[in-house]
């Protein structure tokens, strides 16, 4: 026996004698053997080759059973309907029912026309200079703070300041002129504090046309691409759903009308666009007439609506309910929650709520909180069933980005659209946020609601890094955020093609060993491992003891 067998023996036995022998028994499992000395000159270092005894075999259906490393970077497959479909051609690489490619989006040739008939009133320069102001306006907006953190930090600021005051104007012995004078100092004082650290959330005027026709020429191609992505991911995850009514709450200059038709062609009949501002609501109508309130609509001529407030009573319903952009808009906590139950109240049993907001984590933190009301509270407070989350979450339980810091709560998407725009030639992208939710039949709730099977996927929710792996950061089923790492040697190269591939957003199509058949001590074994190699490994000045002396010392 040479050292290297020596070592080899010497390490395997540490690893039967202590917890890791659980894993021999594990269920549906069975242990791979220790490759031999040929095996370990090709697939490199010691560690590698003992780790190797926590792959087990699990069963992939169709395609047989499958080799799966226990540890949690590691503990995943490629799907086999998926493997088979990219082996026989069915499928490519970046093409699979995980993904969700659409060409860069142009808006419809109707719209397009309406559009342009509608700027030749204007003069384009001007317009064009106050629609870039509003563009980056509406992009930095955030969020009204609530009244009792407003007050708090307003309280703070006074306290810092009446701390640095070398004269208190309340002590008796000063003068009332220069009590007055220095009260009105430092009221001055808080005004500017506030003017610099708090936001002014103040709503937008769209009371005037020209604000409105500036809101279209910032706003409308990049709306309508980021309503087209997410009704396709809904469209993706439920297959067998084409809404026949739609409301849009905050239609603006009705970017979701065009949009239903684009995904569900023919499908939708009727339309209620709701809008506080009458200006806006009539531009959206002269876009749906080509332009001009004489022109005809271009679809459902008789079933278009149009309204200024949200029905309280929820005696009309309808399949599909849309609110883009405008959780950013209402002033309150309290206020949003009570326009999302009112919403969920429109939704007739067997549709879904869909909420689009833009990709910065101010706007994700609004998502949050409303996928937790429509998650739990909507139940609690007795409006109705609790939703199902269709997209773009894999899983029914609380959102584990919660746990991270507020600037690292994202999960967005995102597509490239063309714009309107002759004097560029730039293809911008639009990123946003995005939650789809069903409401449940009766039935469904008795026979166990279910979306499309690739839903059981993993979300990517952090773009894929690729260097000599690929890492691939998802949000599975079980509800945890989890970084996947794929080698050609662990996961196989065609696995690492379909990584390599992937993008933000997209549905990884992988099956993931379920958490308690995970492996979770990685550090202690690679600790063992030194300290066994160190112990057994020959010292310099004994190098050159001979192979039968070695055998012997076995």
């Amino acid at each position: 026996m040479n050292v290297y067998t020596k070592v080899i023996t010497s390490l395997s036995l540490p690893l039967k004698r202590c917890c890791h022998t659980g894993i021999r028994n594990a269920a549906a499992s069975q242990i791979v053997e220790v490759p031999t000395k040929s095996d370990h000159s090709r697939r490199g270092n010691l560690p590698d080759i003992i780790h190797d005894q926590f792959k087990i075999a699990v069963d992939d259906g169709e395609y047989g059973l499958v080799q799966v490393d226990r540890r949690p970077k590691f503990a995943f497959h490629l799907n086999g309907a998926v493997r088979r479909g990219l082996e026989h051609g069915e499928y490519r690489i970046g093409l699979h029912p995980g993904t969700m490619r659409i060409v860069t989006l142009s808006m419809p040739i109707n719209l397009q026309d309406a559009y342009s008939v509608l700027l030749d009133g204007y003069h384009k320069k001007d317009l064009r200079r106050e629609a870039q102001k509003l563009y980056h306006f509406i992009k930095n907006r955030e969020p009204p703070l609530e009244k009792h953190v407003r007050d708090q930090k307003v309280a703070e600021m006074m306290a810092k300041i009446i701390n640095s005051e070398r004269v208190d104007p309340e002590h008796p012995n000063v003068i009332e002129s220069d009590r007055n004078e220095l009260l009105n100092i430092r009221d001055q004082r808080l005004k500017k504090q506030i003017r610099q650290h708090i936001y002014n959330h103040a709503p937008i005027d769209f009371s005037k046309h020209y604000n409105c026709m500036a809101y279209m020429m910032a706003r409308l191609p990049a709306d309508y691409a980021a309503l087209v992505k997410a009704m396709s991911q809904l469209k993706a995850q439920l297959p067998d759903f084409a809404p026949s009514s739609m409301m849009d709450f905050g239609s603006g200059v009705g970017s979701a009308t065009w949009a239903v038709d684009k995904v569900w062609p023919n499908q939708c009949q009727e339309v209620v666009n709701v809008d506080n501002s009458s200006e806006m609501n009539l531009l959206n109508e002269k876009l749906q007439r080509g332009g001009t309130l004489e022109g005809p609509y271009q679809q459902r001529s008789k079933r278009t609506f149009f309204r200024n407030y949200l029905p309280i009573s929820a005696t009309i319903k309808h399949n599909l309910v849309v609110m883009s952009r405008t959780l950013l808009e209402l002033n309150s906590a309290d206020a949003r929650l009570r326009i999302l139950d009112i919403l969920w109240k429109t939704v007739t049993p067997g549709g879904c709520l869909l909420l689009v907001e833009d990709g910065r984590y101010q706007s994700f933190d609004l998502m949050l909180e409303a996928r937790e009301f429509l998650r739990v509270g909507i139940e609690a407070t007795g409006s109705g069933r609790r939703g199902i989350i269709v997209a773009p979450c894999p899983h029914q339980h609380s959102c584990p980005l919660l746990l991270k810091e507020k600037r690292y709560r994202k999960c967005t998407d995102s597509i490239m659209h063309l714009t309107l725009d002759k004097d560029t030639s730039t293809v911008p992208e639009e990123t946003f946020s995005y939650l789809a939710v069903y409401k449940p039949k009766a039935r469904d709730l008795v026979e166990g609601f279910k979306v499309a099977n690739c839903n059981a996927w993993p979300r990517i929710v952090q773009p894929v890094k690729t260097s000599s792996h690929s890492i691939v950061r998802v949000c599975n089923k079980y509800g945890d955020l989890q970084e996947l790492s794929v080698t050609n040697a662990k996961n196989g190269n065609l696995c690492r093609q379909v990584a390599r591939r992937h993008k933000l957003g997209d549905l990884f199509p992988v099956e993931l060993l379920p958490v308690d058949k995970h492996y979770q001590q990685e550090g202690k074994l690679y600790g063992m491992l030194k300290h066994h190699r160190r112990a057994m490994l020959p010292a310099p000045s004994n190098a050159t003891t001979t192979e039968d002396d070695n055998e012997n010392q076995g």
